[in-house]
C-alpha cells in the first residue's frame, strides 16, 4: 500500500498472498521487483511484471485449495497477459479442476495466445478427453493456435490421432508443419515413425532432430541406415548429435560411429578441406 500496489490487474493474486500470509509467495514477488531495479518505485514497474510475478508466486507455493480457484477465476481476466498467465500456471500445477475451464478458453479465448496456452495447458493435465476440442481448433484462423494444437495432441500421445495428423506435414506454413512433426515423434509407433522417417533426408534441422530424437526413442531400426548416411554430411549441430546419439543405442557397433565418422569434423567438409590445401 505505502507504494501504490492498488490495480486491479494484479490485486486478486497479491491479495491471496495476504491471506495466506505466505512470506515465500511474498518473498518471490518482491524478488521479481528487485529484479527491475531501474525503476525508483514499485509503482513505475509495468504492471505486466507484476501481475506475472504474482500469478507465478501464488502457483508456485500456494496450495492448491487456493491457488487452483483463483487461476480459473483469472482466466476470464479482461487482460490477455493475466489470462495467458493463470491458464499457463495451471498447466503447470495439473489439477483437473481446470480442465472444464481451460476447454472453455481453447474455444473462445480472445486471442490466439490464450487458446496456444490453454492447449498447452490442457496437454500437461493429461485427460484424453482433451483430444476431439483440441481437433476442432486445428482449423483455427491464427496459425498460432493449430501449432499449439499439434503439440498439444502430440503431448497427448494417443495413437489412434495418427492418421488424422498425417496431413498436416504438409502443410503450407513451415513452422506447423514442423509441429506436425514433433507431434508425430512424441506419439511414436509404427505409422508415425514412417511418416516422419523420411525427413531424416528432406526436412530442415529442426525436423532431422526431432527425428532423430523419436528414432532413439521409439527403438526405430528402419532409421539406422538413414542415420548413418546423416553422419557423413550431416551440418547442423544439434541434428548430427541426435543422430549420433540415436545410431548409438540403435546400432552401437555401426561402422558410421567410428572415431572418424562421429567424433571427427564431418567427412565431407574435411575432404574439401584437404581439396582446398
Amino acid at each position: 500500500r505505502d507504494d501504490g500496489i492498488e490495480s486491479s490487474f494484479y490485486a486478486p493474486a497479491l491479495t491471496s498472498l495476504t491471506q495466506l500470509k505466505a512470506s515465500r509467495a511474498l518473498d518471490l514477488f518482491l524478488e521479481g521487483v528487485a529484479h527491475f531495479r531501474q525503476f525508483e518505485r514499485i509503482n513505475d514497474i509495468p504492471v505486466e511484471l507484476r501481475a506475472r510475478a504474482a500469478i507465478r508466486g501464488v502457483a508456485a507455493v500456494a496450495p492448491t485449495e487456493l491457488s487452483v480457484p483463483l487461476l480459473i477465476e483469472l482466466l476470464t481476466h479482461t487482460e490477455d497477459l493475466m489470462t495467458q498467465e493463470s491458464a499457463a500456471a495451471l498447466g503447470r500445477i495439473g489439477d483437473h479442476r481446470a480442465f472444464a475451464p481451460l476447454i472453455d478458453l481453447l474455444k473462445s479465448g480472445r486471442h490466439p495466445s490464450d487458446a496456444a496456452e490453454a492447449a498447452a495447458a490442457l496437454a500437461n493435465l493429461g485427460d484424453p478427453a482433451a483430444v476431439p476440442h483440441l481437433f476442432q481448433m486445428l482449423d483455427a484462423p491464427s496459425y498460432l493456435t493449430p501449432r499449439a494444437v499439434l503439440r498439444a495432441l502430440g503431448q497427448l500421445g494417443d495413437p489412434s490421432i495418427v492418421p488424422q495428423l498425417l496431413p498436416w506435414l504438409e502443410h503450407y506454413h513451415s513452422e506447423t508443419a514442423e509441429a506436425a512433426v514433433e507431434a508425430l515423434a512424441h506419439i511414436g509407433g509404427e505409422q508415425a515413425m514412417k511418416a516422419i522417417r523420411p525427413y531424416l533426408r528432406t526436412g530442415d534441422g529442426g525436423q532431422r532432430r526431432l527425428v532423430a530424437e523419436a528414432a532413439q526413442r521409439w527403438a526405430d531400426q528402419p532409421s539406422v541406415p538413414i542415420l548413418a548416411e546423416r553422419l557423413q554430411t550431416e551440418l547442423q549441430w544439434e541434428a548430427r548429435q541426435a543422430a549420433v546419439e540415436a545410431l548409438k543405442q540403435l546400432d552401437p557397433n555401426h561402422p558410421a560411429l567410428s572415431h572418424d565418422a562421429a567424433n571427427d569434423p564431418i567427412p565431407a567438409v574435411r575432404e574439401v578441406t584437404r581439396a582446398s590445401t
